[in-house]
This record gives structure tokens, C-alpha cells and sequence, in this order.
């Protein structure tokens, strides 16, 4: 197994996405190929130690409005930030996720391709 680790032929679907023609322009836009690879990315790789640490933060806001009848207003906000470090002993699936679209999308790649390709016409 390690043999085939060494040579990059442990993941099928990241090496179909490398012969597709112009994969590489498309992984300028969206970074396919890094998600590809990091299905196979602790492959040979033994876990001795590991933990995860986390981080919630919450805010909450309370409010009381003053009537026209003469009431009164409260206002009031504040927050909690949490932390908490686990061991594991094995990498959770979570790691791996994809993210969504908003966050992959970079204007200005699409700025430049656009500048490029309005270049190239000229």
C-alpha cells in the first residue's frame, strides 16, 4: 500500500479528474482536485495523538420597548464564547466537508479570466 501511496495512484477519482482536459482551468474556479486529493490524504498514516478543539459562540439580545402609554424600555445584549479540547483516536468525517459554493467563489479570479480572455481577443 505504501508503494502505491508513493506513487499518487491510492485515489482512482483524483487521477480521472488530472486527464480531464482543462480540469485545470476549472480548479482555478473551484478547487476540485484539493477535495479529490484529500480523500486520500492520510492514507499510510498511523494517528499516535490528536485533539480537537472547539469554539461556539453565541449572543442574545433582550429588549423591552417603551409603550405610548407611558411603559418603559430595557435593552440589554450579551454574549458567551465557549471552548472545549477532546482526544480522539481517530479523525472524525467532518474534516473533509466541502464547503459551500459562497465560499469557494473568488471575484477576483473571475476579474482576472476576464481580463485575460479580453486581452487575448485583441
Amino acid at each position: 500500500m505504501s508503494l502505491i501511496n508513493a506513487f499518487g495512484l491510492d485515489n482512482p477519482l483524483a487521477i480521472a479528474w488530472e486527464v480531464v482536459p482543462f480540469s485545470f482551468v476549472v480548479d482555478w474556479f473551484l478547487p476540485i482536485n484539493r477535495y479529490l486529493k484529500n480523500i486520500s490524504a492520510l492514507n499510510g498514516l498511523e494517528l499516535i495523538h490528536a485533539t480537537v478543539f472547539k469554539r461556539s459562540v453565541s449572543s442574545y439580545s433582550l429588549r423591552t420597548y417603551q409603550t405610548h402609554s407611558g411603559g418603559f424600555s430595557t435593552s440589554a445584549q450579551f454574549g458567551d464564547v465557549y471552548y472545549s479540547r477532546s482526544l480522539i483516536d481517530q479523525i472524525p468525517p467532518e474534516n473533509f466537508e466541502v464547503p459551500n459554493l459562497s465560499q469557494l467563489i473568488d471575484s477576483w479570479k473571475f476579474e482576472t479570466a476576464f481580463a485575460l480572455l479580453e486581452q487575448r481577443r485583441r
